[in-house]
């Protein structure tokens, strides 16, 4: 499935996280959300705007699952960092460790950035997908 599809046929937001859902279902359907995010094999979906559109689910649903979605989004980067520096491989690729670093710097930033447009409800997630915030 191509982005263009998936936007198409995507779940409405309010489906997947919504203030009118509990806590547990909006968490339960933004993993699924992911997982299928993830799947998506379109070199238009930038890592960027996956980072963006997740966090925007999550500022979605409310403070809880923004402060959910938020240190879910950091854990994941302290899991990537432990994992990224040993290898050598890895660093070779990169460029560096430094550059490891800024990627993870990057990560968090599109996450923030995706965070506080949900939070502020400032437009659908999904266009998010096909186009970054700057």
């Amino acid at each position: 499935m191509n982005l263009i599809q998936y936007i198409t046929q995507a779940d409405p937001e309010e489906k997947i996280v919504s203030r009118k859902n509990s806590p547990w279902n909006n968490t339960k359907n933004w993993y699924n959300e992911y997982s299928k995010i993830n799947k998506l094999a379109d070199d238009s979906v930038t890592d960027e705007n996956k980072h963006q559109y997740m966090s925007c689910l999550a500022g979605k649903g409310g403070k809880l699952e923004a402060t959910i979605g938020w240190s879910t989004g950091l854990i994941k980067e302290a899991k990537d960092l432990a994992q990224k520096i040993p290898n050598t491989e890895t660093r070779r690729r990169y460029g560096g460790v430094g550059n490891i670093f800024k990627d993870s710097a990057k990560d968090i930033t599109n996450n923030w950035k995706g965070l506080h447009y949900g939070l502020e409800n400032k437009g659908k997630c999904v266009n998010l997908l096909e186009r970054k915030l700057p």
